[in-house]
């Protein structure tokens, strides 16, 4: 007898529902959801979630750079076409098409500087990424009288490295390490001999999660800045001065933060959302467009309220594979920011 194979007729999925995945990739999805909620709640275990502001170690990690996502509100985890994703969720360089690096450089407040550097290439299903950042700033050393009596010179340095993996047809989990330095260098006057330095070197870690929806829109959950907190050393020659040779300071927590947002096109715009959940701060929550006047020419717009409301402008510049973008944003008390971003695609 001759035997046929009988042809089972596919179990139908609604296109537009979200649970677009195998039932091992749902499962997977959920511990990692769990995981997220597990380090946005240790603070809470840990007898005080929201530290006073300014009491975390490696602050300038929380200072944007990256003019695009600067010029939506910073409502960036979601994206998944820039490597500037990388400072917001190391999962979305998973989507990128091709290799892709951007320069950024920001003028801070008092003649500060924030300069970055992200790299990334995809590689099958995976991608590989690294990134650089730099803060520099120098300050006048003064007395209790006020008077000045020395420099001060700031030096802030992190290095990392970022790896992400697509699973199913919609999905993308990535983790990055990093490393975060500081150093203080105070340099007294011709009379007065009060020479020391201050240094703080810690590791730390991010894990996020990255998903294409069936709609073209995309969501992103992020744990930044995981880790057990740095200690500043200090050392000098100060005349009075506590401080022996070497001297190892109290240990401050990491200015860990929780990302969820996500990016939906509604005709030719795109707009993004995102709520953040740092530890030594209020929540914060975030709104942005942006639209492409030109198939080489975007406009760009958004909000970001914690106090109160910042609002942010920003334009893009593409062409083949070069791309130059700029975001404005004005500060109620500090004044005006303005940051630049130099990309390259090939």
């Amino acid at each position: 007898m001759e035997k046929t194979e009988m042809k089972r007729k596919p179990k139908r999925i609604g296109r537009r529902s979200f649970f677009y995945f195998s039932p091992s990739h749902r499962f997977f999805i959920f511990l990692f959801t769990i995981s997220l909620f597990h380090c946005s709640a240790a603070p809470l275990w840990a007898g005080k979630r929201i530290l006073k502001q300014g009491q975390t170690a490696a602050a300038f990690l929380k200072v944007p750079v990256s003019a695009r996502a600067v010029g939506v509100g910073e409502a960036f985890v979601g994206f998944g076409d820039d490597v500037s994703v990388l400072q917001y969720n190391p999962a979305g360089i998973a989507a990128l098409p091709s290799f892709h690096m951007t320069m950024s450089h920001a003028l801070y407040f008092q003649e500060t500087a924030l300069s970055s550097l992200e790299a990334a290439v995809p590689w099958g299903r995976s991608a590989l990424g690294v990134t650089y950042r730099q803060f520099v700033a120098d300050d006048d050393a003064r007395d209790v009288t006020g008077r000045r009596d020395g420099d001060i010179e700031h030096k802030d340095m992190a290095v990392g490295l970022a790896y992400s993996r697509r699973f199913g047809r919609r999905g993308a989990v990535g983790v990055a390490v990093k490393n975060a330095a500081r150093k203080i260098d105070r340099s007294g006057s011709a009379t007065v001999r009060t020479d020391f330095s201050v240094e703080q070197s810690v590791w730390m870690g991010d894990a996020g999660l990255f998903l294409a929806l069936p709609s073209r829109g995309t969501l992103g959950f992020a744990v930044q800045n995981i880790g057990s907190g740095a200690a500043f050393e200090y050392s000098g020659d100060v005349a009075g001065s506590p401080f022996g040779p070497k001297t190892t300071g109290a240990r401050e927590a990491l200015p860990l933060v929780v990302r969820l947002g996500g990016l939906h096109p509604v005709g030719r715009f795109g707009f993004a959302w995102e709520a953040d959940l740092p530890r030594d701060n209020r929540v914060i929550a975030a709104v942005g467009a942006e639209y492409p006047v030109t198939k080489f020419f975007s406009l760009r717009g958004g909000f970001r309220y914690q106090r109160y409301i910042d609002f942010s402008l920003g334009l893009g510049v593409s062409k083949s594979f070069f791309s130059v973008d700029y975001a404005f944003s004005p500060r109620v008390d500090l004044g005006t920011l303005h940051r630049a971003t130099v990309g390259i695609r090939f």
